[in-house]
């Protein structure tokens, strides 16, 4: 098999490196070829395991297969792995290199610039002394790429930084988040921690007890993030202020109230105006209190999917809440889910008779439109028969 022969087929995918005699597995072009395949690309099927070892120090190939797999300098001799050169142009392209670089250039303050502008997460493989850099840790934290973990890249910085008020304002200015590196002290800084709150509420987690206990600090967090009441003190989150300006910013914000405010109608209802789910979080009774639902639906139809069983098997509830949202005659009990009516109204294909079924039984069972009886006594000179006929008719009529 001739060279021109063995690179056609590895090009065409008719042959791997595995399949290629030893003897050519040294040659540059062979084995870059090898790499270009797609299939290729990945640790488990890289080809680099079969190539020639004489390949390992070969700069020209490793600069040109580094365009090919990011895992070269893995596979690269340790003096290739100490070129700064080559090390330089490999974590450019892919800053998790910077793993396999030498000790010496994971100390070099450029190489590893070069690495965190990549991938910011590649700083966990740079010295110590680079770890304490200001200039090289806020390089690292524009990345907003993970690790695969959690956090940002600010978690392998050293100490000095994380204790530092003004580096940690910088970075909290960035994300509020970030408030989880800095150290114990900063933590329980007033000032940062509301600098931090007033990026993101959440952040109201990684505060001191102290300041999660704080109403005037708890406030400013839930008013940017409702959610962060989960992260208050539990005297606060028995605080009627603090609840009530929690389910403004965010209705998921009532599931973290204490038990008692959770049974409040007030608050209860306020949070169903932001988010329609949120009337699970009422206490049983509210649940089941007929008045109380039916001012929820009105409000947020949905909310009908936490009623008590009773209540979705009760039409005027159901009714108001399909009026509301066409998504509640899916929270209905299975018999009003086939009443023509109700389908008419969510946007359902009815038929006429299905309608009529539906309006006499409204009529029937005292159930009806309350304008339209109305209307239907006067023309009707409240002679109850024909007002059945003339409602049954003007509500058909509604829908066909």
């Amino acid at each position: 098999m001739i060279l021109e022969e063995i690179l056609r087929n590895l090009k065409n995918g008719f042959l791997t490196l595995d399949q290629t005699p030893v003897k050519y597995r040294s040659n540059p072009k062979v084995v870059l070829e090898a790499l270009s395949r797609k299939n290729n690309r990945y640790p488990g099927r890289s080809p680099l395991s079969y190539a020639a070892d004489n390949l390992r120090s070969n700069t020209q190939f490793i600069i040109k297969a580094s365009k090919e797999t990011h895992l070269i300098l893995s596979w690269a001799s340790k003096d290739i792995r100490a070129n700064r050169d080559i090390v330089i142009q490999v974590v450019r392209d892919w800053g998790w290199a910077l793993e396999w670089a030498s000790e010496e250039l994971k100390n070099d303050r450029e190489v590893v610039l070069e690495a965190v502008r990549d991938t910011g997460c590649a700083l966990m493989f740079a010295s110590s002394r680079l770890k304490a850099d200001r200039e090289v840790v806020l390089e690292a934290i524009k990345d907003k790429y993970l690790d695969g973990r959690d956090g940002s890249a600010l978690k392998y910085a050293m100490e000095p930084l994380l204790n530092d008020k003004g580096f940690m304002l910088e970075v909290i200015e960035k994300d509020g988040k970030n408030l989880q590196y800095a150290s114990r002290d900063l933590r329980s800084n007033r000032d940062l921690v509301l600098k931090a709150l007033k990026e993101s509420g959440k952040a109201l987690a990684y505060a001191s007890e102290s300041l999660r206990a704080n109403k005037e600090v708890v406030l400013i967090a839930v008013q940017n993030d409702g959610t962060a009441l989960q992260f208050a003190s539990e005297n606060l989150r028995a605080n009627w202020e603090v609840v009530r300006e929690a389910i403004a910013q965010s209705g998921f914000a009532f599931e973290y109230a204490s038990e008692n405010l959770r049974a409040n109608r007030i608050l209860i209802l306020s949070a169903v105006r932001n988010w329609g789910y949120a009337l699970q979080y009422a206490s049983k009774d509210l649940r089941s209190d007929r008045d109380f639902v039916l001012q929820a639906v009105r409000s947020r139809g949905e909310a009908v999917l936490y009623a008590s069983k009773n209540l979705k098997a009760d039409r005027c509830v159901i009714l108001a809440a399909v009026q509301n949202n066409k998504i509640a005659l899916g929270y209905a009990a299975k018999e009003l889910q086939s009443d023509g009516i109700l389908r008419a109204i969510a946007g359902k294909s009815v038929k006429r008779d299905e309608l009529l079924d539906a309006a006499r039984n409204e009529f029937d069972n005292q159930v009806y439109d309350e304008k339209l009886f109305k209307l239907a006594l006067s023309e009707t000179s409240e002679k109850p028969e024909n007002s059945r006929r003339q409602y049954i008719k003007m509500r058909v009529k509604q829908f066909k």
